[in-house]
């Protein structure tokens, strides 16, 4: 509990204007939803980001787009407890594949799985895009690094087939490498530090 007052607090100080919405959001899915998928990890490592989950709010938006563009396929990289992996599978009944490297969190996501949702424990670096055909995919900053957030991108440019990308919260470095790479056709702006980007293939 002590976690979430925390996450809160920072949505408000981060989010600014927007933080009114976000928080009643996240009230409301507290209260429709399962508020395990709510759950966060913090981790002490080089790479990997905390497992902070997506807000509500923005939950929305990414359904609203997957309907407008009749998205069939997403992948959730780095998916955590499956706030992502649940709401798009279940409530927007598309199918998802989500990827988490760290096992305990792994094991809690796992449950989440049926004819919607596959979640794997893989290597995002090892993991092969290409045995799907991707229609969208989800970075909800998995990678602390701006280099490797480079290193995945370059990686996933190189696919054959085309998608869209959606990017949440990323730090300025890592919205420059996002701008080199692909092509913004949408984004949000609500602080220096949390964003909502949707991109495609140059």
């Amino acid at each position: 509990m002590k976690r979430y007052f925390k996450f809160i607090i920072s949505t408000i100080l981060n989010y600014k204007f927007y933080a009114i919405p976000i928080v009643f959001y996240e009230i409301y899915f507290n209260l429709i939803f399962d508020r395990k998928l709510n759950k966060f990890k913090y981790f002490n490592d080089k790479y990997l980001s905390d497992s902070i989950p997506c807000s509500y709010y923005l939950l929305k938006k990414i359904n609203n787009f997957i309907r407008k563009n009749q998205i069939k396929y997403v992948c959730d990289i780095g998916s955590g407890y499956g706030k992502i992996l649940y709401f798009i599978g279940n409530v927007s009944e598309t199918y998802i594949d989500g990827i988490e490297l760290e096992k305990s969190v792994f094991d809690e996501s796992k449950k989440l799985e049926n004819n919607k949702i596959k979640v794997y424990n893989k290597d995002i670096f090892s993991f092969r895009f290409d045995n799907k055909n991707y229609d969208l995919l989800i970075f909800n900053d998995p990678l602390k690094k701006p280099e490797d957030l480079s290193k995945i991108l370059k990686n996933i440019n190189n696919l054959s087939y085309n998608f869209f990308l959606i990017f949440i919260n990323l730090s300025f470095d890592k919205k420059n490498i996002v701008k080199e790479l692909f092509e913004i056709i949408y984004k949000e702006e609500f602080s220096d530090t949390r964003n909502y980007m949707i991109c495609k293939k140059k």
